[in-house]
């Protein structure tokens, strides 16, 4: 069998490429994560030059993606994984509390209309891990017959101090 030439005339197509600009977080950015919980809730979703979802992926390798905490510069890692049909989903792990700056760029621009970044607010993991906690008594010890204070800090797996839905008591009855 052989080969036949097919000739097309008067054809007109349009390359496009992927558009770091144009390319925007798909749906809302996370504002809070959980100190040792992996996060995947942010994705993102390329837009090709005229403004049109890309539908397929591979270019995975093309975004940079910095997180940083606010205070002091530490970095997490963020992981970019690729479904392959044109959106990227961004994962971390955090394990310190604070502020953190996600930072997204593709072919070294930034993405989302020039506004590339947004904050994540990390909290301490809700489950108490007895290692890390502590107790201290004011004064330095328990007089009989006496009245004495304690403080018991709790504390993650992380060393971060847990200050949300705590419950307080106290007693004056002699023990």
């Amino acid at each position: 069998t052989e080969a036949v030439p097919v000739y097309i005339s008067n054809w007109a197509f349009k390359v496009v490429q992927p558009s770091a600009t144009l390319t925007t977080f798909k749906g809302a950015t996370p504002t809070i994560a959980t100190a040792g919980i992996m996060n995947s809730a942010t994705t993102i979703q390329a837009q090709d030059s005229c403004g049109s979802p890309v539908a397929t992926g591979g270019d995975g390798a093309k975004f940079s993606v910095t997180m940083l905490r606010t205070s002091d510069s530490i970095s997490v890692p963020v992981t970019v994984v690729d479904p392959s049909d044109g959106t990227y989903v961004l994962q971390f792990t955090a394990t310190l509390v604070g502020i953190y700056t996600v930072t997204v760029r593709y072919d070294n621009e930034p993405i989302n209309s020039g506004n590339p970044s947004f904050d994540v607010e990390v909290v301490p993991n809700p489950n108490p891990y007895p290692p890390k906690c502590s107790l201290t008594t004011f004064p330095s010890g328990y007089v009989v017959g006496e009245t004495s204070s304690a403080a018991f800090i709790l504390r993650d797996l992380y060393g971060n101090t847990i200050t949300s839905n705590l419950v307080t008591t106290g007693t004056s009855d002699p023990v």
